[in-house]
């Protein structure tokens, strides 16, 4: 799986986004239609590869095509993340 950090400043405070997305997508690609739609405003922070959600190495590698690479805190950032915790998958 890709993932791509993107961050957003301000009044002094930072946010991060991580998004995360399947390998056959282009992390150019997705860069490209997040910052001109739904994140308008940010910017790329790191971007590459995670191995496994809250196991594992966690993030590694790079993204060619943005030209960055995976940063050491993009997994704690991705791990403290609320994945579906509003949603209910008892009765799925």
């Amino acid at each position: 799986m890709k993932y791509i950090m993107f961050k957003k400043e301000r009044n002094g405070a930072i946010t991060h986004y991580p998004v995360l997305f399947p390998n056959d997508l282009v992390h150019a690609d997705v860069a490209e239609w997040l910052m001109t739609g739904p994140l308008e405003g940010f910017s790329v922070r790191s971007a590459g590869f995670v191995s496994s959600i809250g196991k594992g190495e966690g993030v590694h590698g790079r993204s060619d095509t943005l030209g960055v690479s995976s940063h050491p805190d993009d997994k704690d950032i991705i791990n403290g993340q609320d994945y579906g915790a509003a949603f209910d998958f008892t009765n799925a």
